[in-house]
């Protein structure tokens, strides 16, 4: 999501020069996270046009987004939950 101002989640603020695709200063919307397979739905949404294949992402600023599910005051208590047991198996 596009930064607009500080109402917006600050916890991961990602700058447009840290992703070919971004144009934008941006912030990851943790409030909207959900648990899905990955694969089933990075192939469907690429057969239904909804995703579109770009450049790998620097490994830093994953990890910083990665990290900012536990650090959200927004993200939903059960994604936290499942956050927290897959880092500690």
């Amino acid at each position: 999501m596009t930064w607009t101002n500080s109402l917006c989640d600050n916890t991961c603020l990602v700058e447009a020069f840290e992703h070919e695709w971004l144009r934008h200063r941006s912030y990851v919307l943790y409030r909207k996270s959900r648990i899905e397979a990955a694969a089933d739905l990075i192939i469907n949404g690429e057969r239904r046009g909804l995703f579109e294949r770009r450049g790998a992402m620097n490994p830093q600023t994953f990890l910083r987004i990665r990290n900012g599910i536990a650090r959200s005051p927004h993200t939903p208590m059960k994604i936290k939950r499942y956050y927290q047991e897959r880092q500690n198996s």
